[in-house]
């Protein structure tokens, strides 16, 4: 949590067509400082080594500590939920928001999706392109999971035209003006 907190401000700072806080992330996780959210025997349809296991007492601690800020975490998640759907309403994009509930992110459809994203990385804007298929992450192994492709026809092309905006605690009101002011003002037009 202490080094995601220091990488997640420089995350989407352009370099090399990625963010600087990416590239850290991918270097830490390489030298195996911090695990990847999801394991290559997960990916597999295998159960990893360390399942079940328990955190540290450490981390334990530090998982404690947060359940004391969680409703003030969930109070900002669902101010931001409510600035996006109210600076969306007249917009081009749909929200995707069946859920009541403070959302881990704020899904939006548009066909253009990809050429949106590309747009938002250079220009240092952080957008989540998560669960742009319909199986993620993108090199599961989909016949353990016993997925055939053209199977869920309506997910698959849903799932190329999200684009996921940020909730997480950290962002202020001003920063998701700023990701707002881009969706709004972008010039890529939806074909649907």
């Amino acid at each position: 949590p202490v080094l995601m907190s220091l990488i997640l401000p420089f995350y989407n700072i352009p370099f090399k067509n990625n963010g600087i806080g990416k590239w850290f992330l991918v270097l830490l996780q390489k030298s195996r400082v911090l695990s990847k959210a999801i394991s290559y025997k997960e990916k597999q349809g295998e159960k990893p080594n360390f399942f079940p296991s328990r955190l540290s007492n450490s981390l334990s601690y530090l998982a404690f500590i947060q359940f004391k800020y969680l409703e003030q975490f969930n109070s900002h998640r669902r101010k931001l939920v409510n600035f996006y759907k109210k600076e969306l309403k007249n917009s081009k994009f749909c929200a995707i928001n069946p859920i009541l509930y403070p959302l881990l992110r704020f899904p939006i459809k548009n066909s253009n999706a990809k050429q949106i994203m590309q747009k938002a990385r250079k220009k240092g804007i952080l957008l989540g392109d998560w669960y742009n298929i319909a199986v993620a992450p993108d090199d599961t192994n989909l016949n353990k999971m016993k997925y055939q492709k053209g199977s869920c026809p309506n997910a698959e092309r849903i799932s190329n035209q999200i684009i996921n905006l940020p909730t997480n605690p950290n962002l202020t009101t001003k920063q998701a003006q700023i990701i707002i002011n881009f969706i709004i003002g972008n010039r890529v037009t939806d074909n649907n």
